[in-house]
């Protein structure tokens, strides 16, 4: 045989066994056998693996690939008149695969035309019959004719797949021959490949299986040998692909999830798609019942790390057979955010003129630096609602000579401008006078100046050669780096603020490359995030920000400065840059620090550095302040604020100031001190004071490295509490990248516990020692299951079992519900009545709430309704209607949830002031009780209760 036939019968053997999936070790391939010499059949005869047959006969083949799919080949040689291959045998149902060749010359024996006809004058014509019953007139398929050299060797296979067959025929020993045929009357030249398609039909209702067996018709002959047969089992579909749409997912926002599968075979497939996560209670929960819809919706209504998984199948197996599949599930790891927080939409403030800036001192007074002598910070006290405290911030103004300019919604702050002025020779004393008088009004809670803020700054890379390397080496760089990379866990993208006084980025450096750095997300509020040129004081440096930045998020492998945080998380850690130091007067105040939080929050930062503050905080300051990080700590737990504790070298309380904003005891909050690289605390860093001031955490920041210019000079000293804050900001952003649904108090209480005591702190005057190794073990450690357990879902439910080719299915029908439900929380009650439909264990639908009538305003209870007088309702009116104004008597609310078994869960949004109820349900029988909780459009808490009521169901 010539090597050009052999090579093609390879690249046949290929093609066939791709298209198939077969192989001898997950298929079944058979030799046709039998004695050296024996008669089959009447007509036909094996001799040593040569099947030959004549005349009108069966050869009595009767092989049988079962349920699976079939690849038959064999050599064909010397064929005269008709013979065929029938397959699918069962009674008399059969296809009948024809193979006809029609000389131009009558031949009465193979022996007249072997070496004597031209192979031009012979055709090999094919097709097929499909019988079914004892039909006389059998479907027929046509296939395609070739030209036939009764001399040579054909290589034909046979593919049967569920109905679809294709043959192929290969002449052996030429790759291509030329030929002249007649076509439309005129003569072609042409090239006919060594390798021909001649069948491809496709059955829309598929014969079941049966046996095979060969078939010459009177007056035929012909020659078979090489005969094998391979069985191939039905495949099931392998999912390709899962994800969402968007693919940045919080509570309340639809995404639509898609998978994609491939089944080998090319049947229709069906998908389920499940669930497991917070609101599942960290179970799989199905979502999604088997149908050919390839799409699901999915609305979170709460936030933390999901598993979204899809089965698919098409039909042909059990369930035990997809279960244990590689191929046929496919799950994504996922984190939800919360709602975006949304603070004041009309927040903002007026940057104080530098003309009337005054020194901040006067007798028994320091506030810490010039103070400008024409504004008047005042926040309204938490009992009024924000209109009605704009109104009592504008009638003070007024009483000042001035004008309110600025708001802070959160905190119910008031920026207000009087008409003092330098130029008319006004001093510290008539601002003094200005705030007592403020103080002076019932409704004022707080009254201070506009205060400035102060920049707080005093490993295998050459940088960090000798004593260079000691700060890094304290909190354990290197061992949390190698914990992270071995532990092979899933990182999370995580969000960081830093707000401080922008970046430089030298011309010969590429230090920020790694990470994803957004320096435009202040837009025109802030000054441009990104220098120029290096600002004075800071010419090793670029900026104190730089600084920061360097620490935080260096490129770890350019030579320079190494970032903790950048190295094992890269691209995942994500900074928003915001400057509040305008480089006209390099000055920032009170009024932009709150307005940077706000923004930072706003933007999605769930951890924001601030390596700033003042020591000599006014003490109404320091409320403020603390009104603030509560009120987010209330809404959003889930932001951590990591502050600079401050280089006053303050060890004893004081009564008119203390250092703000880093230093307050509460639990989103985490204040930094500083230690030198030999671990003994730093002589001017601040230090802890009972019930009066909290340093939480210490890190190097003294003798840091934060510093390196194109010249290669290096800045390691000087750097304050303001360098060691970004050590413990880079800990976190680790944390949160492994486990992004760490609350701000669990960050904090992790990163306390496992820090280092120290000998020479033996009282943790600066706190304990970063150890950021041991707080990345302690996440590890303690994963919830849905991070460590890669479990598939378990497929409890029925799968889908289809006969023959899946031509459409049906979504199982759903179960329509009237729910009446009533809220109580102790002082009074609300109704709710929902149309809601159910399709698995997905809730949905709409309805209205009913409320508390005009003359219950108050928050007395009426002989007519029982409402209660809380956040649900009076705080509702109060706040989007005012005291004089009557509450609706109903709203239009839009519901959505989950039931398994006996548990419902139940969020309701209504739709004109999108307060928000989350509701956990028990549902026995017709009766429902539960419990609620409610939260306002912003996300603040408001109130909570007990629910109870009653459901009819009637399936659609």
């Amino acid at each position: 045989m010539k090597t050009e036939g052999l090579l093609i019968r390879s690249i046949l053997i290929i093609i066939l066994g791709l298209s198939l999936g077969a192989s001898l070790e997950v298929g079944l391939a058979r030799e046709f056998g039998g004695p050296l010499t024996a008669v089959r059949m009447a007509g036909w005869t094996i001799d040593d693996g040569n099947l030959t047959g004549y005349g009108a006969s069966w050869a009595g083949y009767n092989e049988s690939c079962e349920e699976g799919d079939l690849n038959l080949s064999f050599k064909l040689k010397n064929l005269t008149g008709e013979m065929r291959v029938n397959i699918n045998i069962d009674g008399s149902n059969r296809y009948s695969i024809g193979f006809t060749n029609t000389p131009s010359l009558a031949i009465d024996a193979p022996a007249a035309f072997v070496g004597l006809i031209p192979s031009a004058d012979y055709t090999l014509s094919t097709f097929i019959f499909k019988y079914v019953g004892e039909t006389e007139a059998p479907e027929k398929f046509a296939g395609n004719s070739i030209p036939y050299d009764p001399t040579k060797e054909h290589q034909v296979s046979i593919i049967s797949r569920e109905g679809h067959i294709q043959v192929y025929i290969e002449r052996i020993e030429e790759a291509e021959k030329t030929v002249i045929r007649e076509i439309d009357g005129e003569m072609m030249e042409g090239k006919i490949s060594a390798l021909q398609q001649v069948i491809d039909y496709a059955d829309p209702d598929p014969l079941p299986p049966g046996i095979i067996d060969f078939e010459t018709l009177e007056g035929a002959y012909v020659e078979l040998y090489d005969l094998v047969l391979t069985c191939r089992p039905n495949q099931p579909p392998t999912v390709t692909s899962l994800g969402p749409d968007p693919t940045a997912l919080r509570v309340d926002r639809d995404a639509i999830w898609t998978a994609s599968a491939s089944d080998p075979e090319g049947d229709p497939v069906f998908y389920c798609f499940w669930l497991r996560g917070p609101s599942t209670g960290d179970d799989w929960v199905l979502q999604q019942n088997w149908s050919a819809e390839a799409k699901w919706e999915w609305r979170p209504s709460q936030r933390g790390v999901y598993r979204i998984g899809a089965y698919a199948t098409d039909g042909r197996h059990s369930a035990d057979e997809i279960f244990y599949s590689k191929g046929s599930w496919k799950d994504d790891l996922v984190y939800v955010e919360e709602r975006p927080l949304v603070l004041g939409e009309e927040d903002s403030f007026q940057r104080p003129d530098p003309e009337e800036l005054v020194d901040g001192t006067a007798d028994g007074i320091d506030w810490g630096g010039k103070v400008p002598i024409n504004h008047v910070l005042v926040v309204v006290d938490e009992r009024f609602s924000f209109e009605e405290a704009t109104g009592i911030a504008e009638d003070l103004a007024k009483g000042l000579n001035g004008s309110v300019v600025g708001q802070f919604e959160t905190i119910l702050m008031f920026q207000i401008k009087t008409n003092r002025t330098t130029a008319r020779g006004d001093s510290i004393e008539g601002l003094i006078r200005d705030i007592a008088t403020a103080r002076e009004d019932p409704s004022i809670e707080l009254a201070f100046p506009n205060q400035q803020i102060y920049r707080e700054s005093s490993l295998s890379d050459s940088v960090y050669a000798e004593e260079n390397c000691k700060g890094y080496e304290m909190v354990r760089v290197q061992e949390s780096w190698d914990r992270v990379n071995e532990s092979g866990v899933r990182l999370f993208p995580v969000k960081v603020a830093v707000i401080d006084d922008g970046i430089y980025r030298w011309e010969n450096c590429c230090e920020f490359d790694n990470a994803t750095i957004n320096t435009t997300v202040g837009g025109d509020a802030f000054a441009p995030a990104v220098l120029e040129e290096p600002l004075p004081g800071f010419e090793i440096a670029g900026s104190h920000g730089t600084g920061i930045m360097n620490i935080l998020a260096a490129d770890p492998d350019d030579g320079g400065l190494v970032g903790i945080a950048s190295q094992p998380l890269g691209n995942k850690l994500m900074i928003n840059l915001y400057n509040i130091y305008p480089p006209d007067d390099n000055m920032s105040f009170s009024t932009d620090a709150f307005l940077s939080l706000k923004y930072a929050l706003e933007n999605g930062s769930t951890i924001i550095s601030c390596s700033w503050g003042n020591d000599r905080a006014n003490n109404a300051l320091n409320v403020a302040y603390k009104k603030f990080f509560k009120n987010i700590s209330n809404i959003a737990p889930e932001r951590l604020f990591v502050c600079s504790a401050g280089n006053g070298g303050v060890t004893t309380r004081h009564s008119d100031y203390k250092h703000a904003p880093g230093g307050i005891e509460i639990s989103n909050m985490i204040t930094v001190g500083n230690v030198m690289n030999d671990r003994t605390p730093a002589p001017d860093s601040n230090q802890n004071i009972k019930d009066f001031f909290e340093v939480t955490l210490a890190a190097p920041g003294a003798q840091a490295v934060w510093g390196r210019n194109d010249s290669g000079d290096i800045k390691n000293n000087s750097g304050g509490t303001s360098m060691a804050a970004p050590h413990v900001t880079a800990a976190a952003a680790m944390m949160r990248s492994i486990y992004p649904s760490l609350e701000a108090k669990d960050m904090k209480d992790i990163l306390r516990d496992t820090g280092d005591i120290t000998p020479d702190d033996p009282d943790e005057l600066v706190g304990r020692v970063l150890n950021i190794d041991g707080s990345i073990d302690n996440v590890l450690e303690n994963l919830p299951e849905t991070l460590k357990d890669e479990t598939r879902a378990p497929l409890h439910v029925e799968i889908p079992r289809i006969d023959g080719v899946v031509t459409r299915h049906t979504t199982p029908k759903g179960t329509n519900w009237s729910l009446d439900l009533t809220l109580s929380d102790g002082s009074g009650e609300a109704k709710a009545e929902l149309k809601l439909t159910q399709h698995e264990t997905v809730i949905s639908g709409n309805g209205n709430l009913y409320f508390l009538p005009e003359e219950d305003i108050d928050g007395s209870a009426s002989p007519r309704s029982k409402c209660p007088r809380d956040d649900i309702f009076g705080d509702v009116a109060e706040a989007f209607l005012g005291n004089a104004l009557p509450t609706p008597s109903q709203q239009p609310v839009e519901a959505r949830g989950s039931f398994e078994e006996t548990n419902l869960q139940l969020s309701i949004v209504s739709l004109n002031d999108m307060v928000r109820y989350e509701m956990t349900l028990s549902v026995i029988g017709s009766q429902i009780t539960g419990t609620f909780k409610s939260y306002d459009g912003r996300g603040m808490a408001r109130s909570r209760g007990v629910c109870y009521g009653s459901l009819k169901k009637e399936d659609i």
